[in-house]
This record gives structure tokens, sequence and C-alpha cells, in this order.
């Protein structure tokens, strides 16, 4: 019957079925909802009309008329747990940071030391010897290549921004 009365409204039917849809539409309250609701898409599709306030209040009729759904409470979550998970990550985020900031990093190769022996000299006076004064440029590369090589200050790559205070001071007296 749906088949025949969309039929109807697009011109696609048989002239005959039209005094039985007619009389089908007058009697049967779900049919002639269902010729609304063709005749309401078929104008929303061409354009031909704005919808009405009337589908509005029916919609709304018809949700006050559905049962409404209970859905039970979600448990609630003690406060007490919450803040103890809190507490827990903090201490965890800290001993983590901590242990990386103070195990030695793994990647360092050791070196074995060869024992040196110990000579005793006999005191002599110490020679004069005079202070020399190593261009800025000079100790700036110096203290670049120790500071790459030191396993004591290469703490996850933080070396390379650290400003050497001992260069500008050089560089200062040297002028």
């Amino acid at each position: 019957m749906k088949t025949r009365l969309s039929g109807l409204l697009d011109g696609e039917h048989a002239r005959q079925d039209e005094p039985v849809l007619f009389e089908a539409l007058k009697s049967g309250d779900e049919l002639r909802g269902r010729w609304q609701e063709y005749l309401l898409i078929r104008d929303a599709l061409r354009g031909e009309r704005m919808l009405d306030a009337d589908i509005t209040a029916r919609t709304m009729a018809s949700l006050r008329a559905e049962p409404a759904v209970l859905a039970p409470h979600a448990a609630m979550r003690h406060s007490w747990q919450r803040s103890a998970l809190a507490v827990a990550a903090t201490v965890a985020g800290v001993a983590v940071v901590g242990w990386v900031a103070l195990v030695p990093q793994s990647n360092q190769v050791s070196i074995p030391q060869a024992s040196i022996a110990v000579q005793t000299l006999a005191q002599s006076e110490p020679p004069d010897v005079k202070p020399v004064r190593l261009d800025s440029r000079d100790m700036r590369e110096y203290l670049a290549a120790h500071q790459a090589q030191s396993s004591s200050l290469q703490f996850l790559g933080g070396t390379e921004n650290i400003r050497t205070v001992s260069t500008t001071a050089i560089a200062t007296t040297a002028k």
C-alpha cells in the first residue's frame, strides 16, 4: 500500500487504483500520516515550501508521548581516591625525573686508567713562570670541546645551551 501511495504522489499510478487509495486515506489514520510525510518530503526536496510550525508542534507532542528512560546514576568515585591517585602520580613523576638526573648515562664508555708510578724528585727552586693569556676564541673552543667530552656535565643534552662564564671574564681582561 505504501508503494502505491508513493506512486500516487509521484503521478506514477494506475487510474483504477485512485478510488481505492482515496478511500484508504479517508479511513486510515496511519496511512494519512504517511501521506502527509510523503508530501512534506516531496515539497522539501523540491524546495516548494518551508517547513511550518505544525511539524514542530507534532514532533514535540510525539516526544512528550514517548516514555522517559530513567538511567541509574553513575557510581560516584570518592574524592579521596581521586586525590590519592593525583598524589601518587606526582610522587612517581618526581621519582622518575630524579632518577634520570642522578643516574649516570649508560652510553658513556669507561676507559680503564693505567696506574701511574709516583716518583719523588729532589726539591729545586721553582722556575719563573709568567701567566699566559689565551685568546678568548681559543678558550671558547677549548671549553666547548671540554663540555662535549665531560660525562659529568652531560645530562639529557642540556649543556649545549649553558654559557660558560669564564670566557666572558677572560675576554674582558684581554682587551
